[in-house]
Order: C-alpha cells, then structure tokens, then sequence
C-alpha cells in the first residue's frame, strides 16, 4: 500500500511541475512575431539545393498558408518558428522534405529535415538561419541529442521515468543553444567551449567575457549570440 501511495505521489508531483513550467512558459512575453500565431496566404521563395541558396537561385510557388508561432510558443512546437502549409499536395511535399530552404519576407528559413545533430534528426518544419562572416551560417534551437537522450532515459523506466524526462524534455526545449550548418552537410556543429575559443581566436577579452557564464551555460544562446555579434561574427537582426 505505502508503494502504491509514493507512485501517486510522485506521479501528482510530476504533473504539477509539468503545470508549472507550462504556466512559465506561456507567460514569459519576448517576442518579434505575434503574441500566439499568425496565418498567412502568400507567395514563397525556395531552393532544392544549398548550391542554388549559395548562387541565389530561387524559385517561387503560391498559395502558400504560412503559420508563424510566437517565440513564446515556439518550445512547444518543437522549437520552429515557421510552418508551410498547402492545399496542393505537390507544393506541400515540396516544401516539408524538398526544400532546404525558404525565403519569407526578408527571412531566410532553413528545412530542419535536412539536418542531424549527434546522430538526432531535427525533425519537420523551419528555423530561422543567420549568415556569418565566414559564410556558415547560424541556427537557434534547442538541444536536440539532449533532449533524445532524456526521452530515451525516461523510457527505459516506466511511467514515472517518462514523466520526469517530459518535465526535463520541457526545460531543455526552452534552453535554447547553438548550431552553425555548413552548406552541403547534414551534419551540424553545437556551439560550445572550443568552438567558441576557435571562432574567438584573437579576441580573448570577448573569449573570456563569455567563459565568465556558468558552465552548465556556456551551450546557451542568450550567452553566446550577443559575444558573437560583438565579434562581428553574426551581424544585428
């Protein structure tokens, strides 16, 4: 019987840590798109090939539904900002696996489809991609071996298991880090210590700005982005 009461007890309390983080989530306000979602019908520009994106051929199709998440809805949507939708099976096969990338607006999208990170596929729909000076390019999204890794975890224990690796999944989804994609490879390359040493060579002061962050924190966007945009490495949006 005590059993029995501690797995409901542990199962109210995960539930309850689960309502809060939800509650924390939908309530942080700081975003550039809407509030919750937007929908739109318009004309897209795409290109099949990272050789098109690098020579700036694009192509356009219309009637395209795009759906915009505010970015404080964006964890619980996988992390994507954008999705592309359509009436015409042709143009929404296209744009869910073809495509590598979309220009909406003066955006430019990249297919997650197209991308692993440590063995983990990304996963469907866009993520926002910022040039760098040397001609990489930058993504922010979550953690997505990590966050593989703690779905894998709670599995391999049952209910309970499962439920804390949803409430941990749910802090590592809005812990957002960094990826720099290099055209032409599926495989990205996590922003972390040596890499930011490496993209830092010569700037020690900014290198040692951003070693100043906690260490369970130096993966993160918010520490990372503002050094690299102080290095000239990303521009301002």
């Amino acid at each position: 019987m005590k059993t029995k009461h501690l797995v409901v007890f542990m199962f109210v309390s995960v539930l309850s840590l689960l309502g809060q983080n939800v509650y924390a989530q939908t309530s942080e306000v700081n975003d550039t798109i809407s509030q919750d979602s937007t929908s739109t019908i318009t004309t897209v520009n795409y290109c099949i090939t990272y050789d098109d994106l690098q020579a700036g051929h694009w192509s356009s199709v219309d009637s395209v539904e795009v759906v915009t998440k505010s970015r404080t809805k964006q964890a619980w949507w996988g992390g994507k900002g954008f999705k592309f939708d359509s009436d015409n099976k042709a143009t929404k096969r296209l744009l869910k696996k073809e495509a590598v990338a979309v220009m909406y607006r003066d955006t430019l999208l990249f297919n997650l489809n197209h991308l692993k990170d440590r063995g983990t596929l990304f996963g469907k729909g866009y993520v926002r991609a910022h040039k760098m000076a040397d001609g990489r390019y930058l993504i922010l999204y979550f953690d997505v071996a990590k966050m593989n890794t703690k779905m894998a975890v709670g599995g391999m224990f049952g209910l309970i298991g499962s439920l804390a690796a949803s409430a941990s999944a749910n802090k590592v989804a809005k812990q957002t880090v960094c990826y720099i994609v290099t055209l032409g490879e599926k495989k990205v390359k996590i922003i972390d210590e040596k890499v930011m040493l490496s993209l830092l060579a010569g700037r020690p002061e900014l290198y040692d700005e951003y070693y100043k962050t906690n260490k369970k924190e130096r993966t993160y966007a918010e520490h990372i982005v503002p050094v690299l945009k102080k290095a000239g490495i990303v521009g301002e949006d």
